[in-house]
């Protein structure tokens, strides 16, 4: 019981103070508790409409959207980019008249890339192993080759190779 004798003063100690202060409290009339909390008037914060948030926003470096205005993050832009340029793409009339050259000695991979950009093949590993398993990379001929209509892909290598089955 000695051990722990300095504990219980301090614990009654305490508790007493605590009483007192709630008392203290309490006996405070209700208009002087009024007086002793700080009041807000109508005029202490001053309503700011939209373009002075703008501006203030602005003046610290921040942004202010509109609630109904969508915001993306980089890759959704990204995505949205690709999505309207394809959708672009898909949209325009389809080409009448298929028109492009091929150089001297242009390797089989540029005139794929060429064929993909103009969107007369849609898979460059295709016309490559085409070209490839009929052994036609040397046969590629140089010149202007135009089709009335989008070609398959058997009508473009045997138009650019020459091969006339």
């Amino acid at each position: 019981m000695h051990k722990n004798r300095l504990f219980l003063n301090g614990l009654g100690l305490g508790l007493i103070a605590g009483a007192l202060l709630l008392q203290l409290m309490n006996s405070v009339p209700s208009s002087d508790k009024e007086a002793l909390i700080p009041q807000q008037t109508a005029n202490a914060t001053p309503q700011m409409d939209l373009n002075e948030i703008k501006a203030r926003a602005g003046e610290l470096g921040l942004h202010v959207f509109d609630k109904d205005e969508k915001i993306y993050t980089e890759v959704e832009l990204q995505d949205q980019l690709e999505k309207s340029k394809r959708e672009a793409i898909q949209s325009l009339s389809p080409q009448t008249r298929w028109v492009f050259a091929i150089s001297a000695g242009m390797s089989a991979y540029k005139i794929a890339d060429m064929l993909i950009s103009m969107q007369i093949i849609e898979d460059t590993n295709a016309f490559i192993a085409e070209i490839k398993s009929q052994n036609l990379g040397s046969k590629i001929r140089a010149g202007i080759y135009t089709f009335d209509q989008k070609p398959t892909m058997a009508e473009l290598i045997d138009k650019i190779t020459g091969d006339r089955n």
